[in-house]
């Protein structure tokens, strides 16, 4: 019993002080009405460490038979934000296409939504870590 009690201590040790995975982009949606025809579409990017991403690239486009069509680009401030506005547009499917350079690396992630006019989009991105993996060998039981 007490053998089993030190691999337990140790797988969680390893757990705890291992190397942490590469980050993944991820993506929270909301949305309201709002009173104008347009469509809105803001957010705030972040860190693992949840700091603000100067400089991410936040494109919208539209895939309309097999053609990609840019509708807006924009980059977030040092306060990691971002807002675009898209006029003239009914219910429309958008895509969102995000690019994060952080710690040297370059890290890109899009999100599909359905948007309509007189209507805001919040999309907060996240740049957020996973976690490692870790094998441990057993060798007797």
């Amino acid at each position: 019993m007490a053998a089993a009690s030190v691999v337990i201590v140790a797988v969680i040790a390893l757990f705890l002080a291992g190397p942490s995975g590469s980050p993944t982009i991820s993506f929270r949606l909301t949305s309201y009405a709002i009173s104008t025809r347009d469509i809105v579409i803001y957010g705030k990017v972040t860190t693992p460490t949840d700091h603000a991403v100067n400089g991410a690239e936040v494109k919208i486009y539209r895939t309309v038979r097999h053609r990609t069509r840019t509708l807006d680009e924009v980059r977030t401030n040092s306060k990691g934000l971002y807002r675009l506005v898209l006029k003239h547009l009914s219910k429309v499917t958008l895509h969102e296409k995000i690019v994060i350079r952080f710690d040297k690396r370059r890290y890109s992630s899009a999100i599909r939504f359905i948007a309509r006019p007189g209507h805001a989009y919040g999309v907060s991105v996240h740049l957020a870590q996973r976690g490692g993996l870790f094998f441990l060998p057993i060798n007797s039981y």
